[in-house]
């Protein structure tokens, strides 16, 4: 398993997010998508599906990771039968859970920084 991972061990508060935030764009069937770097746990090229999980009647791919098993799910609510260039997984903590999930990617481009303020700015657009 080719895996880059993404060392994202800094903690995030208001207090220590600083003036700027990174950004990594990503693009999916032509679309870009702007995924701050602190969300990225690791971006893995060339995934491999090895199972499929179905959910409201949908078929949702699977990575596998270690002992993790990771749901590849299409950001435009389309469905995933050949894997992608790129899974681009990301974490997700609701209090004290933690769980992974990724998104397709055709290309990764490098990360830019913008101030926190533009970032959120651009949320709400």
């Amino acid at each position: 398993l080719n895996l880059m991972v993404v060392c994202n061990t800094m903690a995030i508060s208001l207090n220590n997010m600083g003036q700027v935030i990174e950004i990594t764009p990503i693009s999916w069937d032509g679309v870009p998508l702007h995924i701050p770097k602190f969300q990225i746990y690791a971006i893995i090229p060339n995934p491999i599906f090895t199972s499929f999980h179905s959910k409201d009647g949908k078929r949702i791919p699977l990575i596998d990771v270690d002992q993790y098993h990771i749901p590849v799910l299409e950001p435009y609510g389309g469905f995933l039968d050949i894997p992608p260039n790129f899974a681009v997984v990301m974490s997700h903590h609701i209090q004290n859970e933690f769980s992974l999930y990724a998104y397709p990617a055709d290309t990764i481009e490098d990360t830019y920084s913008i101030s926190y303020a533009e970032w959120l700015s651009e949320q709400t657009n």
